[in-house]
């Protein structure tokens, strides 16, 4: 990207991984995509393999019916009117709808996997959804339906409207009738052809964004915790001891130790606190001494859905899957979102045990009778008379126990359907949603805590002797929450801090 021009375009290959940090950065900001045109040109030869071999055997979703509808044959001419009812039939989505952002995710997760060639499309299919993409047309998705096993078949079918021109769409963030949105951007409606409607829906490409998405908020909310861990350190003038590098080395779990080191920078240029023992309390609770040992796991839970984001990513999700040489379909269950599910239900239970420490460590600094030094509810008013934090406290709480009741595993809430075929789903899409949810509540409670150790690094008069990443934390804070002394609203603050958070900052 030059200073003055458009973002770099995000380059989409059957011969090139997408990366997550390209996918976000096209979901996101967003940026162009671009197909190399040698891949339309092997879409379009394993289109014609996949035509020429339909003739002489059964395809699924062509020339039979879908799902328990498997036993009935479908002619030819009856081939097409399939496809359009399809998309159609399961557009029937429920609910709010994903965000622009969101949306905009979906459709790229499901273009990279028409890519990937292997869904006997051609290229034209793929060409047609860049264009949409780059025009700033994206689905409107409501987010309910779909049960992750055949795919993200409901959500899905959202997208197949915009594609066929039906429906509703966004178009640059504001939700018009599709065909409006086409004139707008003076683009025409895809003719679907073979089995275009079961590709574009046949796949695991709304959990999957879903999935990109939490992570990305995730690696900030860690991050955001192990920093706030350090200044809580400094309030407290809590010993350094637990975070030697010696005492993590004893363990074999490397997150754990690259907790510890980073708490170990973090504090390098700090004042006043000890290498050794804090003279007045030789072990500090566990919320602020088993800081590395609480986060590094979070750490690889993270790292176990990044790693399973991407490779669904670059996979081809969608049944059955085509030889692009051959033409040959093998059936089978590529559109099954247990990977995904298992990965997000992993990252939503490591989430919800963040959101946790950071409520103890919030009360640390609240409860004066736990910390000893600091006034109750970090009031640095009229005691009495000026509550502080209190109200703040209970809303931490609240999210906090919202979270415990969102952890269960929802990959685990398997109902079968579509007349039992389906016996075992994922429920994908939905612990996508969830984990989304945690994060949010997880963002206000760390929110709230960065107003603590606003308030606290004051109480404490500690502002002198902070470390220089400290400091420059706490600036930023405070030009969103000021020091306060008389009470006052905080809920439009804590928003704004808890939106400033998840940005990264």
């Amino acid at each position: 990207m030059t200073a003055s021009g458009p973002p770099d375009p995000v380059e989409l290959s059957d011969r090139k991984e997408l990366s997550l940090s390209d996918f976000l950065r096209a979901m996101t900001r967003p940026a162009p995509i671009a197909i190399d045109a040698a891949t339309l040109s092997r879409m379009d030869a394993a289109f014609e393999a996949a035509k020429r071999e339909a003739v002489h055997a059964d395809l699924y979703g062509f020339s039979t019916g879908l799902g328990p509808m498997v036993t009935v044959a479908v002619s030819p001419e009856a081939a097409l009117d399939l496809q359009y009812n399809l998309i159609r039939s399961h557009a029937a989505g429920m609910g709010e709808p994903l965000s622009t952002e969101l949306s905009r995710g979906v459709m790229l997760a499901r273009l990279k996997s028409l890519v990937g060639n292997r869904s006997a499309v051609r290229g034209e299919v793929a060409a047609h959804m860049a264009r949409l993409f780059n025009a700033g047309l994206a689905p409107f998705i409501p987010r309910k339906g779909g049960v992750g096993a055949s795919g993200d078949l409901v959500q899905l079918a959202h997208l197949g409207l915009l594609v066929i021109g039906e429906g509703q769409c966004w178009f640059k963030d504001q939700k018009l009738p599709t065909q409006e949105a086409y004139g707008l951007a003076g683009l025409q409606p895809l003719r679907l052809e073979f089995r275009d409607g079961l590709a574009l829906v046949n796949g695991t490409s709304a959990m999957t964004a879903m999935g990109a998405q939490a992570c990305a908020y995730a690696r900030r909310l860690l991050d955001g915790a192990v920093d706030q861990s350090c200044i809580l350190v400094e309030i407290l003038g809590a010993s350094m001891e637990p975070y030697a590098a010696a005492l993590h080395y004893a363990k074999r779990h490397a997150a754990q130790s690259d907790v510890a080191r980073h708490m170990r920078d973090h504090l390098a240029d700090a004042d006043g606190l000890e290498s050794g023992r804090a003279e007045k309390q030789l072990q500090a609770p566990y919320s602020i001494r088993c800081a590395p040992q609480i986060l590094g796991p979070m750490y690889e839970a993270l790292a176990f859905a990044e790693r399973g984001i991407v490779n669904e990513l670059n996979s081809v999700s969608d049944n059955p899957v085509f030889d692009p040489e051959t033409g040959a379909a093998l059936h089978g269950g590529n559109f099954h979102g247990e990977p995904v599910a298992l990965a997000l239900d992993v990252l939503k239970i490591a989430i919800v045990k963040c959101s946790l420490l950071m409520e103890r460590q919030l009360n640390l600094l609240l409860n004066d009778s736990i910390n000893g030094t600091l006034p109750p509810f970090l009031n640095l008013g009229r005691l009495g008379v000026e509550l502080g934090l209190q109200g703040a406290q209970f809303t931490a709480t609240s999210a906090a126990a919202e979270n415990q009741s969102l952890a269960f595993p929802m990959s685990l809430h398997t109902i079968p359907s579509n007349k039992d075929n389906q016996d075992v789903v994922s429920m994908g899409a939905n612990a996508g949603w969830m984990v989304l949810q945690v994060l949010d509540n997880a963002f206000d409670i760390a929110a709230i805590l960065a107003v603590a150790l606003s308030q606290g690094v004051e109480a404490a008069g500690a502002g002198a002797r902070l470390s220089s990443r400290s400091r420059a934390l706490i600036a930023r804070r405070r030009e969103i929450a000021p020091i306060f002394q008389t009470d006052a609203a905080l809920s439009e603050r804590l928003a704004d801090m808890s939106q400033m958070l998840k940005g990264g900052s």
